[in-house]
């Protein structure tokens, strides 16, 4: 697969400069102006090197944010920086390069040609399925909490809770899909400061993954990639009435 770079920055000329050098060394690029929009897509897809304009609101803490998935903990990332900025601050935040601005042809494509053989193309084998539907998680005997489902795949799942996730490694899965419950035991290999976090399904019964791997067909043959009707009213409504969303 192609190469990917996510660009941060509503800085036209900064754009402008670093879409002429992505597209010579035929680097696909996605440019994002807003820092949560940009945070929707890491999650969703790998890149492999993203641009972080540090002018941008918010910049700081989308790379923390970053750098706290597994999919993007080995990307390449950039901090674009005006020339009074500190650097240290970028790269104590796990930036792996500093342009300065006003960014020129010159300093992007060096520092791209540098990079350029530690990036990674995306990996993923298995496309993801958007659906909106309740979850529920929970860590050895404590009582389940209440998550939003928000895309699926055979192999896993990706959740949006109340607030942050701070316990990593296994948890116990239940997932309330139209018309079934499916259960499983898994493990969290990712989370971010909002509440999102990515589930790997290590373990399901027979019957479990059958009925998981239907639903994943009938919506790989119908090629929806849009939330299930119906269900996000009354998931929101259900976590709020456990203590969760509002």
């Amino acid at each position: 697969m192609p190469l990917e770079c996510l660009v941060v920055s509503r800085h036209q000329p900064s754009i402008r400069a670093l879409g002429a050098v992505l597209e010579e060394l035929h680097i696909a690029s996605e440019i994002c102006s807003e820092p949560q929009h940009a945070l929707d897509q890491m999650e969703r897809r790998h890149f492999g090197a993203v641009v972080l304009d540090f002018d941008t609101r918010g910049a700081a803490q989308l790379l923390a944010s970053a750098r706290m998935t597994s999919t993007h903990q080995k990307s390449v990332i950039f901090a674009a920086i005006s020339r009074c900025t500190a650097t240290g601050s970028a790269f104590e935040l796990g930036a792996n390069f500093v342009l300065y601005k006003p960014l020129t042809g010159e300093q992007v494509g060096r520092a791209l040609r540098a990079a350029r053989g530690f990036m990674r193309p995306e990996r993923r084998e298995l496309a993801r399925h958007r659906m909106e539907a309740l979850a529920y998680i929970s860590w050895d005997k404590e009582s389940p909490s209440p998550a939003l489902l928000i895309d699926v795949n055979e192999r896993g799942v990706a959740i949006q809770a109340a607030g942050p996730i701070s316990a990593a490694g296994p948890v116990q899965v239940r997932l309330l899909f139209p018309g079934t419950l499916i259960e499983a035991k898994g493990e969290i290999t990712w989370a971010d400061t909002q509440g999102r976090a990515g589930i790997q399904l290590l373990e399901l019964a027979p019957r479990d993954r059958r009925e998981l791997k239907n639903w994943v067909t009938t919506q790989s043959e119908k090629g929806r990639t849009v939330p299930a009707n119906g269900h996000r009213t009354k998931a929101r409504a259900m976590a709020a009435k456990q203590g969760g969303y509002r």
